[in-house]
């Protein structure tokens, strides 16, 4: 079940990658929100790939979970006391690595999502000032 889910969460974001790269490569934008885009997506990457591997979130005092936004990892304390016994919870390698690419291109997506929203709401802008005659603002 949880690999279907995976699977579903890959081709949604993924398509949202697309979309987005689609929109920004539009003659009405400029390269540099192409490079934007490029720029934003290596940073995707890489912090989806730290996030998956390195981050190990705290769940009260007997838990903690490893990867984030989509765990690929569990550990229990199961020790009683002071001692600490940490049990792990490891899915098989192949949820691992579609929790990793799930992990990736969502951290990817919402960074770039937020590009393109500030795109639109450019794009937007410049339409509404070119209905109305109005010269935009010079930055100096």
């Amino acid at each position: 079940m949880i690999d279907i889910i995976l699977f579903f969460s890959i081709v949604i974001f993924s398509i949202i990658l697309f979309r987005v790269f689609k929109y920004l490569g539009s003659p009405s934008f400029k390269r540099k929100w192409r490079v934007a885009f490029i720029v934003l997506s290596i940073i995707g990457v890489i912090l989806g790939y730290w996030s998956s591997t390195s981050l190990e979130i705290s769940i009260g005092d007997k838990g903690k979970v490893g990867g984030f936004p989509i765990p690929l990892v569990v550990f229990v304390d199961e020790g009683e006391g002071d001692s600490e016994v940490w049990i792990d919870f490891v899915p098989p390698t192949y949820i691992q690595l579609l929790g990793l690419l799930s992990n990736i291109l969502i951290v990817t997506s919402v960074l770039v999502t937020l590009l393109f929203i500030t795109g639109y709401i450019t794009k937007r802008r410049t339409r509404l000032l070119e209905r109305h005659s109005i010269e935009p603002a010079k930055r100096k």
